[in-house]
């Protein structure tokens, strides 16, 4: 038998825990065990034939997606799902992962190894994974170029009836990576007024093409190299 101090006590985790229920809904990702995944949807009823008899059938994998359908084995009951939402064509934890990993600074070969480590399906081939990286380039490079458009508007409305407008701003630069071995830096334009970026610019001292030997004078003549030169 409960006391009257342990049934008041259990009352209370139970009101909290169905408001934590309410208020919190669940998104994201998560990484479970699929075999744990397999046992929980194993004792599940059946819609049709309310027969706890479901099993779990993963019919392809993409990457870190996986197209799944769940059975019955008493009745012709079937449901397919994926475990990833799709964006433009695109699964999203797919372009997530990518994208962490360009934010952290690192390439394909990490990707591959840990996905490895953590058990996890093989990732995107090196061609696939390339194109990736374009997609978010163009992705965050308009994005870019919208959020510096704006920046700018701001301050020719604070100027309204000035038909240009001269504004301080504060330039900085920054590496890639640390030390004085980086070949790639960007210069950012800062406005004084706003606080916000309105101009930035990608310098880099190295150029795969200058890089590469070739012997062709045509080659030579067309290509015009705009690397940096200095510090």
């Amino acid at each position: 038998m409960l006391t009257c101090s342990e049934k008041k006590l259990q009352t209370s985790q139970e009101h909290s825990r169905d408001d934590t229920v309410d208020k919190k809904e669940l998104t994201g990702f998560r990484i479970i065990d699929i075999e744990i995944l397999i046992s929980i949807l194993s004792i599940l009823l059946c819609p049709e034939c309310k027969n706890n008899r479901l099993y779990l059938v993963e019919d392809s994998i993409f990457c870190l997606r996986s197209n799944f359908c769940l059975y019955c084995k008493n009745c012709p009951f079937s449901k397919g799902f994926a475990s990833s939402k799709k964006q433009q064509r695109n699964s999203e934890i797919n372009v997530i992962f990518v994208f962490a990993l360009k934010i952290i600074g690192k390439g394909f070969t990490v990707a591959k190894k840990l996905c490895a480590t953590l058990n996890l399906p093989a990732f995107l081939s090196k061609v696939s994974f390339r194109i990736q990286e374009l997609k978010l380039l163009l992705a965050s490079a308009s994005v870019a170029e919208n959020s510096m458009k704006h920046a700018t508007g701001e301050i020719k409305n604070a100027y309204d009836p000035v038909p240009s407008v001269k504004c301080g701003v504060s330039v900085d630069g920054t590496w890639q990576r640390r030390g004085y071995s980086c070949l790639n830096g960007i210069v950012s334009a800062i406005s004084i007024l706003s606080g916000k970026v309105i101009d930035m610019e990608v310098m880099s001292q190295f150029c795969k093409k200058c890089d590469t030997k070739t012997s062709s004078s045509s080659f030579a003549l067309k290509h015009q190299c705009a690397n940096h030169k200095g510090s």
